[in-house]
């Protein structure tokens, strides 16, 4: 190698070193195999979860190499966004670890080396934008207007049911509100519960801690504005888990538990025709 060859070299890692000191490390064992730079802020502080449907728009192009910088593939170019499953290997590796570290609104590049890319030897810069990200439908009529992510899982496979008393803490993020602790009867909200979150709250399980977002309109899914969506924070600290009557041995003890079975069933009932009535249904 020449002189001018090695000062060559050197003036270009100079200037690769200058680009990438803005950059942070997202690799799982800090080998700056994932690096992330943020372009333009979020308007949200909301994140994508694990199982999350994400909307994103991204600009690919090569790194390094005689292409550096030539785009390989463009949702932009093709005026389609891309959308995927947060942590379930449907995308590299790069992706998934990378956007989940994204806000609502925020532009970033991320560059994956091969071991976080296609492992085919090359380097990959991606310009991603995230519109959207989705928790499980978990409205009444699957029309998407109330969306569960799940933060943190629980601790067994159980949810609550209707009737069912249960103790919750939650808290509007929307409005910046403190945390309330509220014990009901699942199916029955106090005035203090939002519905969204009785509804929610039916597929968590004991100490999930959850997002709950609820849109305005079921159109405002996609329209990126922090405006058209309600933002909650949800745990489920504990409920009644119900009981089979096969699974009580005594007779007496069976009749006992099922009368007040029967009796929490006409409450509820009662509860239902109120609200029918007051609905002028």
């Amino acid at each position: 190698m020449s002189d001018n060859d090695a000062h060559g070299s050197d003036a270009q890692q100079r200037v690769e070193d200058e680009y990438l000191k803005d950059f942070m490390d997202l690799s799982p064992c800090g080998d700056r195999g994932i690096l992330k730079k943020v372009l333009r802020e979020g308007y949200s502080d909301v994140k994508p979860c694990d199982g999350d449907t994400v909307v994103v728009h991204y600009v690919g192009t090569n790194y390094g190499g005689e292409k550096h910088g030539e785009v390989f593939d463009s949702s932009r170019a093709r005026d389609e966004k891309f959308e995927f499953t947060i942590g379930n290997g449907s995308v590299i590796r790069a992706w998934d670890v990378g956007v989940a570290t994204m806000k609502l609104g925020e532009i970033c590049e991320l560059i994956a080396s091969p071991d976080y890319a296609y492992k085919d030897g090359k380097t990959l810069k991606f310009e991603v934008e995230l519109f959207e990200t989705l928790g499980a439908d978990v409205s009444r009529n699957k029309d998407g207007s109330i969306r569960k992510s799940t933060i943190r899982k629980g601790k067994d496979i159980y949810n609550p049911v209707a009737g069912a008393e249960a103790t919750i803490v939650f808290r509007n993020l929307t409005d910046s509100a403190e945390n309330v602790e509220v014990t009901y009867c699942v199916g029955d909200p106090p005035l203090t519960v939002p519905e969204e979150l009785d509804l929610c709250v039916r597929h968590m399980n004991t100490d999930e801690f959850s997002r709950v977002v609820v849109y305005k309109d079921k159109n405002s899914a996609t329209e990126g504005a922090d405006g058209h969506r309600v933002v909650y924070e949800l745990t489920l600290k504990s409920f009644e888990k119900t009981k089979h009557l096969s699974g009580i041995s005594s007779f007496s003890e069976q009749m006992a538990y099922a009368n007040v079975l029967k009796e929490k069933a006409n409450n509820f009932l009662k509860v239902c025709r109120r609200l029918v009535i007051m609905s002028g249904l």
